[in-house]
């Protein structure tokens, strides 16, 4: 059984929501729509519900490697 690299998964989850920031920060910036910037917000929620889950589940061994985690993570984005 492969240790889970939290580095790694931690790295993967942030990475993602710091991209989703930077484009909610501009869309403000720029005064893009308010509907613009509350579907960032839907996905800024969304991505932060994806990865509590993603840890509760590795924590309670509902997975069993990193790279089967980052596999699933990808294919549901």
């Amino acid at each position: 059984m492969k240790l889970i690299n939290w580095a790694d998964i931690t790295a993967l989850a942030r990475a993602e929501t710091d991209v989703l920031v930077d484009a909610y920060q501009d869309a403000i910036a720029l005064g893009l729509s308010k509907d613009f910037i509350r579907l960032l917000d839907k996905e800024l929620d969304e991505e932060a519900h994806e990865a509590t889950r993603i840890v509760r589940k590795v924590q309670t061994g509902g997975l069993q490697s990193t790279s089967r985690m980052i596999k699933n993570f990808e294919n549901n984005t």
